[in-house]
């Protein structure tokens, strides 16, 4: 159905603009996943319909920055962000703790070899020459090589969607039967059987109305999948899905979803989440 190539938007009230834009404001900066899971919350609230935000996809995620800092005598916290702020903690126990000023110079040499980096950049050769460099330290290079590398693949594999409002399915008459009830909440637990043809699809910049009968799913019958694509630097990271049933207000929720995703892009963008 191309229910979004014939529709006219409604224009949003000054008050409902606001409302978009002063909750964007005011999310969590630096913290992606509370972003995106405050969106959901957002959205839902404003168009009374289940949302289930995609948080991003690093599969090629690149280390941003490593911080190393000894927290006892023989203990170090290794930070480690990656790329849109994605930030993951470990504890390395050490039998020898390099001296604060060695500590300092081997951080620096490790944000040199290894900053704007992702898992395949990370070869044998770098890896050699990371252990050449750090000669001594051999406990403490194997430690931190595989913290960067299980940052970088936790991040790779992640997936993970945040839903709000199931509730607000319970206000449409037509899902007042508890068996459709039933299937929606079957749907929710699998999200990716929705949305997976979607976000892999080459229309990802665009908005996607897919009623439920289009798809292979015979409980998604009486729904409608109302899906977009939000960026980061211009690459698509992940997806906003609104799940209603077929009869909306479709003018409406798409011109929220537009001013949503138009102010969510600005906080995405700032200085990249960093």
């Amino acid at each position: 159905m191309y229910i979004d190539k014939l529709m006219t938007l409604e224009s949003l009230s000054v008050e409902e603009a606001q409302f978009i834009e002063d909750k964007i404001i005011t999310m969590a900066a630096f913290e992606i996943d509370k972003i995106m899971k405050q969106t959901a919350m957002m959205l839902s609230e404003l168009t009374n319909l289940a949302v289930v935000a995609k948080k991003p996809s690093f599969s090629k995620a690149h280390v941003r920055n490593i911080q190393l800092i000894q927290v006892e005598e023989n203990t170090i916290l290794a930070v480690i962000m990656v790329d849109h702020g994605a930030i993951t903690h470990k504890l390395i126990k050490l039998n020898h703790t390099p001296e604060p000023e060695v500590l300092t110079n081997i951080c620096n040499l490790l944000n040199l070899k290894l900053k704007g980096m992702n898992i395949e950049d990370i070869n044998l050769h770098i890896v050699n020459s990371l252990k050449n460099d750090l000669e001594g330290y051999d406990e403490l290079f194997l430690s931190i090589l595989s913290a960067v590398y299980d940052s970088l693949n936790e991040e790779a594999n992640e997936d993970q969607y945040f839903v709000d409002g199931t509730s607000k399915i319970l206000n449409y008459p037509e899902f007042s039967d508890i068996n459709k009830m039933k299937d929606f909440l079957g749907l929710l637990e699998q999200p990716e059987l929705l949305f997976h043809d979607l976000e892999h699809s080459d229309t990802r910049d665009e908005m996607v109305i897919t009623l439920g009968d289009e798809l292979s799913l015979p409980e998604a019958k009486d729904f409608t999948i109302i899906t977009t694509s939000y960026k980061i630097n211009d690459e698509n990271m992940g997806t906003i899905n609104l799940i209603g049933p077929r009869r909306l207000d479709y003018s409406k929720v798409v011109s929220i979803i537009n001013n949503v995703k138009k102010e969510l892009s600005k906080k995405l963008n700032e200085e990249d989440v960093n």
